[in-house]
């Protein structure tokens, strides 16, 4: 298998891994469902080992080239606004601070799809203070993210996949949702 195959089979695994726990978690005695869990976090370790480990690290690196730039093209298309305005937290849904969810999914997709380039894409922009983020806040934590992504020593997978999991958790250490 290719690095990209491995990884198609480690995100089947991850899926497979949340819906054991899910089950898990309404059927906690289930020894059926504990050994299923068991099975799948070993296939998991395994799978990340080969991923790590494989020499022909050509899809990760070029996941991680183009979620560098599709980050770029986000600050360039904010510097390109009205510099009165602000960025749209919800960008125009219900969804509080959705924003980032879009950020995240921009990324997300530069690891799921083995080509292809960045997304052009558009930003809600609002001069409402309250359901707003400033956009030299929102440039600062979008270049924090570049920072993290350039200083990556080792490119995999497993590494890409880590720091996507831990987005969220950036986003909010970051002060910037309300």
């Amino acid at each position: 298998m290719n690095e990209f195959e491995l990884f198609e089979t480690y995100l089947q695994i991850l899926n497979e891994l949340y819906e054991t726990d899910s089950r898990i978690y309404f059927y906690p005695g289930d020894d059926k469902l504990n050994m299923k869990r068991n099975s799948l976090l070993i296939e998991k370790l395994n799978l990340a080992s080969q991923l790590e480990t494989t020499r022909d690290k050509s899809f990760s690196k070029s996941a991680h080239e183009r979620m560098i730039k599709q980050l770029g093209v986000i600050i360039s298309e904010i510097n390109s606004v009205d510099p009165q305005l602000r960025i749209d937290r919800n960008q125009g849904l219900i969804l509080k601070n959705y924003v980032f969810s879009k950020v995240y999914h921009y990324l997300d997709s530069q690891i799921l799809f083995p080509v292809g380039g960045v997304f052009m894409h558009l930003l809600y922009y609002s001069n409402n203070f309250e359901s707003s983020i400033a956009k030299e806040d929102f440039i600062k934590f979008i270049q924090s993210e570049i920072s993290i992504l350039s200083s990556m020593k080792e490119i995999n997978y497993v590494v890409l996949k880590a720091f996507l999991d831990t987005f969220f958790i950036r986003v909010n250490e970051s002060g910037l949702l309300n």
